[in-house]
C-alpha cells in the first residue's frame, strides 16, 4: 500500500520536485511538526530532547536566540573578560608600514582572483548561469543560445567588478599616494573606534531577557499572551515514507503527546482511515445482508447474491496488484463503494432466477444478464473517465472503481450459475 500522499499529486509538479531536492541538499523536510511550551525552561527541555531524536533534521525555537538563564550566567565571566580586554586595548596609530601592507594585499588579491578564474575555466566552472542554476537545483539547457549570451554578459560584468575594479583601485592609489594615505588613515581610525565600541556593547555580561529580542523574532516564536513558546521540528528524511513517518511521530509523542503539524496529523489520519474503513466495510456488508434478508427471506438466496460480490472484490484487489496499481489512502475507499454498487448484479440475477426457475439460464442471462452488462459498462465508463484527471489520487480511485465494477459483473455471470448448479445437486 502506498501511503505517500505526494504520489497522488499531479505528475511533474515543481513544488513536489523541490521538496525532494530540499531533502537531498539539506537533510530536512518542508513538512514539520510543532510543539508549544508554557515556559522557557520547558522549551529548553523540549529542544534538547528534539535534538536527540534520530529522525529530526533541524529544530527551531526561541531558545536559539535566548539561552537559559543558567547558561547565560555561566558565560558571563568570559563575556566580562572580553569586554574588559577591549576597553583596555587602545586603538593603534596608523603607520606607513600598514599602508604598504594594504597595497601588497590588494595586489595579492588581484592575482588570486585571476588564478581562481583560470582554475574555474579549466574545471568548467566558468559558466556563471550554469553554476547559479545548479545552486538552486535546476539544470538548464547548456546549448541554449540565449543562455550562452547571458553567460558572456555575466562573465564580463564579473570581470569588470573584480579584476577591473582592483586594477583601477591600485592604480588610483599609485596616482594619488598622499591623498590615499590620508583616506586610508581616516578609515582606519573610524573603523577601529567603531569596531571597538560595537564589541564592547555586544560583550555585555547582563543576561538577555525576552523583552530584549527584536519584535520579529518574538512574533515568530512567542504567543500573543507571552506565555507560549513555539518549537518547530523538521524531519531529516522524506516524512511520507510510512515507516519513517511512524518513527518520527512516535518520537514526537514521547517528547510531548500534544505535538501537532502535518506529519503527526497524517499519521493519526492513516490510523483513523484504516480503522474507519474496516468499520465502514463491515457495516456496509451487514446492512446489505439485512436488506437482502428482508427481501429474499432466505439466507441461501442472500448468500447466492453476495458471494459473487465477495469474489469480485477479491478479484479487484488482485487485478490492481497485477497491474501495478497500488492501493492508496484515496482509492481504498473504492472498496466500500464497490460493495454498494457491485451487489446490484447478483440481486438482479437471483431475482430473475426466482421468476424463471433454476433451469432458465439462457432466459436469465439473455435478458437480465444483458441489462446488467449494459449498466456495468456505462458505470465503468463513468468511473473510468476519472483516470484522465490531473490529480492522480482521483484517477487511481476512478480506475479502481472501473476494475471493481467489471470484476463484480464477471463474478456474477460465472459464480451464480455454478452455485445454482451445485444447489440442484
Amino acid at each position: 500500500m502506498d501511503y505517500n500522499y505526494l504520489n497522488m499529486e499531479p505528475v511533474g509538479l515543481e513544488s513536489i520536485e523541490l521538496q525532494d531536492k530540499l531533502i537531498d541538499a539539506f537533510d530536512i523536510s518542508s513538512d514539520f511538526a510543532l510543539i508549544t511550551a508554557e515556559t522557557l525552561d520547558e522549551a529548553q527541555d523540549i529542544v534538547e530532547a528534539a535534538k536527540d531524536m534520530n529522525t529530526a533534521g533541524m529544530v527551531q525555537s526561541i531558545v536559539d536566540y535566548l539561552p537559559p538563564e543558567a547558561e547565560q550566567k555561566s558565560r558571563a565571566g568570559l563575556v566580562s573578560t572580553i569586554r574588559q580586554t577591549m576597553q583596555q586595548t587602545p586603538v593603534k596609530n596608523y603607520s606607513q608600514l600598514d599602508f604598504s601592507k594594504i597595497v601588497d594585499e590588494l595586489y595579492r588579491l588581484e592575482e588570486n582572483i585571476i588564478e581562481i578564474q583560470d582554475l574555474a575555466y579549466i574545471g568548467g566552472q566558468d559558466k556563471v548561469y550554469l553554476k547559479s542554476a545548479l545552486l538552486v537545483g535546476v539544470l538548464p539547457d547548456q546549448d541554449d543560445p540565449s543562455l550562452k549570451l547571458l553567460n558572456t554578459e555575466l562573465s564580463n560584468i564579473m570581470d569588470d567588478m573584480m579584476t577591473g575594479f582592483l586594477t583601477k583601485l591600485v592604480g588610483s592609489i599609485d596616482e594619488k599616494l598622499i591623498n590615499a594615505k590620508k583616506q586610508v588613515g581616516r578609515f582606519h581610525t573610524d573603523f577601529a573606534n567603531n569596531y571597538k565600541d560595537k564589541v564592547i556593547a555586544m560583550a555585555n555580561p547582563v543576561s538577555i531577557t525576552l523583552q530584549d529580542l527584536p519584535d520579529g523574532i518574538r512574533r515568530q516564536y512567542v504567543g500573543k499572551s507571552g506565555k507560549n513558546f513555539l518549537i518547530s521540528i523538521f524531519p531529516k528524511q522524506n516524512v511520507w515514507e510510512i515507516n519513517y513517518l511512524k518513527r518520527f511521530s512516535n518520537e514526537l509523542a514521547s517528547i510531548d503527546p500534544r505535538a501537532t503539524g502535518l506529519p503527526p496529523i497524517f499519521n493519526t489520519l492513516m490510523d483513523e482511515i484504516g480503522s474507519d474503513g474496516k468499520l465502514a466495510t463491515k457495516l456496509a456488508v451487514f446492512v446489505i445482508f439485512l436488506v437482502l434478508l428482508i427481501d429474499f427471506r432466505s439466507i441461501k438466496k442472500v448468500l447466492l447474491a453476495m458471494i459473487p460480490l465477495v469474489v469480485g472484490v477479491i478479484w479487484m484487489v488482485g487485478v490492481m496488484e497485477i497491474s501495478g496499481l497500488q492501493i492508496t489512502l484515496l482509492n481504498i475507499m473504492a472498496i466500500p463503494m464497490i460493495i454498494g454498487i457491485g451487489i446490484d448484479d447478483g440481486v438482479h440475477i437471483v431475482h430473475r432466477y426466482q421468476i424463471e426457475g433454476r433451469k432458465a439460464h439462457k432466459v436469465v442471462f439473455s435478458s437480465t444478464g444483458r441489462a446488467i452488462l449494459l449498466t456495468s459498462i456505462t458505470t465503468m465508463l463513468g468511473f473510468g473517465s476519472l483516470w484522465f484527471a490531473t490529480y492522480r489520487g482521483l484517477g487511481s480511485m476512478g480506475i479502481a472503481l472501473f476494475i471493481g465494477v467489471g470484476t463484480c459483473f464477471i463474478a456474477t455471470v460465472i459464480v451464480i450459475p455454478v452455485l445454482i448448479g451445485m444447489l440442484k445437486k
